[in-house]
């Protein structure tokens, strides 16, 4: 199994490293998502890129990397100042983006010969054709992502956990806040365009659910949570490559297991 997995890589390394970084810095993401309750706007982000995907095809501007970012980072932003009026509307902003994009994702491209195919192929996920760019982006932006948490690490876990806190020893927690809208969406329409919604999304919640089940300290997390990517990703991989299975759905399926298995573990910890 392994062997035919090294014997493929040369075949398709830009999808396998395209893949394996992004599931590292949207993992990372994903623990300030997780820890600010911020999971269905993700979503809603996911599908507003998908928007963005089907204006692209619509108008045949034939720059979908551009549109999906546009539409993910403007679905971002404004939801973000909804976040600052309450709960109740952040979620219910988040669920008529959703909605409304999806819905007009299809509407759209109705009347397109190809159009719709595409579309649902994107929400299905495909990792298969990402590029020798991807790979370099993808890598870039797991660098940063890194570095930011590494340098920022005592003020990023206190404007987490108790941004009142945060604000009354000086951090400017809106500004922060917008940042951080800018690069959820920005990275989610990113990771979109060359994986499709269910990777995107999975790598975003999934990983970082893992490390807040199994972690108690947040700064552990920002360890466990791309760790679990990564040996998702790979074995995902080799499984896939393996038993001939779709690589995307494969890797999301892996990392849905370890999350049962870390609640079972969370369970096993308050019996003991």
């Amino acid at each position: 199994m392994l062997q035919e997995f090294i014997t493929s890589f040369p075949l398709f390394f830009e999808t396998y490293l395209s893949a394996l970084f992004m599931a590292i810095f949207l993992s990372i993401i994903g623990i300030l998502v997780v820890n600010r309750e911020q999971i269905f706007l993700t979503a809603a982000i996911s599908q507003a890129a998908t928007l963005g995907l089907a204006i692209d095809i619509l108008l045949n501007l034939q720059q979908p990397m551009i549109c999906a970012v546009v539409l993910s980072i403007l679905a971002a932003v404004v939801s973000g100042r909804k976040d600052k009026r309450g709960g109740s509307n952040r979620e219910e902003f988040s669920a008529w983006v959703f909605l409304v994009s999806a819905s007009l994702s299809v509407l759209l491209l109705s009347n397109h010969p190809q159009g719709i195919k595409q579309i649902q192929a994107s929400v299905a996920s495909s990792i298969i054709g990402s590029g020798i760019f991807e790979v370099v982006v993808f890598a870039i932006i797991s660098v940063f992502v890194a570095a930011v948490c590494l340098i920022f690490n005592d003020k990023l876990r206190l404007f987490v956990m108790d941004p009142i806190m945060a604000a009354a020893v000086g951090i400017p927690i809106v500004l922060w806040g917008w940042y951080i809208s800018l690069f959820l969406g920005f990275s989610i329409g990113m990771a979109m365009c060359s994986s499709g919604m269910l990777y995107t999304f999975g790598c975003v919640v999934l990983p970082a659910q893992i490390a807040k089940t199994l972690c108690q300290r947040l700064s552990y997390m920002f360890i466990v949570s791309p760790i679990v990517a990564v040996i998702s990703v790979v074995c995902g991989l080799i499984f896939a490559n393996h038993y001939n299975y779709p690589p995307g759905q494969m890797v999301i399926a892996l990392m849905g297991m370890i999350l049962v298995v870390s609640w079972m573990i969370q369970w096993l910890r308050t019996k003991a």
